[in-house]
């Protein structure tokens, strides 16, 4: 009976680097939209419009929650006067948006 061959172990693939999400220093403002899931709303459309309008990265918009008729989403408080600001009244899904801060 022939020995088994050996087995070469494969070269680990490059990981990115870990960014922790919950920055507990940081305070957060929760910020509501009038508009939900019956207005066609969803986490994606939520998150875009507060990065591509108030210039957000992605990772900074948390917690978004879109329940029936209202949303919700956490920002960096410094920034929720921006994001209020910059969303207020912007057309998302063919309706304008409502904001106001909660938290």
């Amino acid at each position: 009976m022939a020995a088994p061959a050996t087995v070469r172990e494969r070269p680990r693939r490059h990981s990115k680097p870990h960014v922790s999400r919950r920055d507990h220093d940081e305070p957060y403002a929760k910020l509501m939209i009038a508009g939900g899931r019956a207005a066609g709303l969803r986490v994606a459309d939520i998150v875009g419009a507060a990065t591509s309008a108030a210039g957000l990265d992605g990772e900074a918009v948390r917690d978004v929650l879109v329940l029936e008729r209202y949303s919700f989403l956490s920002v960096p408080a410094g920034e929720s006067a921006r994001v209020l600001d910059a969303l207020q009244g912007a057309k998302l899904r063919g309706r304008s948006l409502r904001l106001r801060r909660v938290g």
